[in-house]
């Protein structure tokens, strides 16, 4: 287990600086057999978190519903954005005996199917914290976090260096200002963290082609395609396609 997990630390360093690298993030991580579904956050005190990645985006609407409104009464949020520790946390740590009759599960984390979660917070980078939050089969988690605490050290590493260099940018505003439109937006949208295929779907979306259209280009249902718009317009902060027009075109 812990080698297929190392092994696929060199293609996770391979893509720092680059678009694609939070998908690899995912991909390392779900090496580990034990894990059944991962998310990457972006959290700041007194602001809504941001969803940077999942890896299951047909609950693209549950990460929606999440950093809308549900966070504000997510243990978590508060733990994380109050400490701003590092390292290993999981919900049992933090939560009563009696969670499952609290209203955050009541209204929300029941949706998402978990039987536990651990986050592996990543500490303050840019003045927001990363955490990778992660199920798994097992609700004991204390043997993933002692085994692969060097594994997950070294994600974090390559996380602060991505980070890092993404600062030292020029600014987005500067970058843009001599650059063919295409390229513009292109450049604007991988400033918000949207995926490569997000980036495909927003082009497309932008060259006038309907949900129908674009899942039959892309080879996906149109339902996937809805799923995917809704995590584009909530990285960009907008509403509806109308307010993806008037920023683009």
């Amino acid at each position: 287990m812990q080698l297929s997990a190392y092994e696929s630390l060199p293609v996770l360093i391979d893509s720092i600086g680059k678009l694609e690298f939070y998908e690899k993030v995912i991909d390392s991580i779900r090496v580990i057999q034990q894990i059944k579904s991962c998310i990457v956050f972006s959290y700041a005190p007194n602001s809504a978190p941001i969803s940077i990645i999942s890896d299951n985006v047909i609950r693209s609407d549950l990460d929606n519903e999440y950093c809308q409104s549900a966070y504000l009464l997510d243990p978590f949020y508060e733990w994380i954005c109050n400490r701003q520790a590092s390292g290993f946390i999981s919900l049992r740590d933090i939560v009563r005996q009696d969670f499952e009759r609290s209203t955050y599960y009541d209204e929300f984390y029941h949706k998402l199917g978990w039987s536990n979660e651990t986050n592996f917070v990543i500490g303050s980078i840019n003045d927001r914290i990363i955490a990778l939050s992660f199920t798994t089969e097992s609700k004991n988690l204390s043997h993933i976090s002692l085994e692969l605490l060097p594994f997950f050290n070294s994600v974090k590493a390559a996380i602060h260096t991505h980070e890092s260099i993404n600062r030292s940018f020029t600014p987005l505003e500067k970058v843009v200002s001599n650059q063919p439109k295409t390229d513009k937006i292109k450049t604007i949208l991988c400033h918000f963290n949207l995926t490569p295929r997000e980036q495909e779907i927003t082009q497309l979306i932008l060259e006038g082609h309907s949900s129908a259209i674009i899942s039959s280009l892309c080879f996906v249902s149109e339902g996937t395609i809805k799923n995917h718009r809704k995590s584009i317009y909530r990285k960009l902060g907008i509403k509806s396609q109308g307010e993806l027009f008037k920023r683009f075109i």
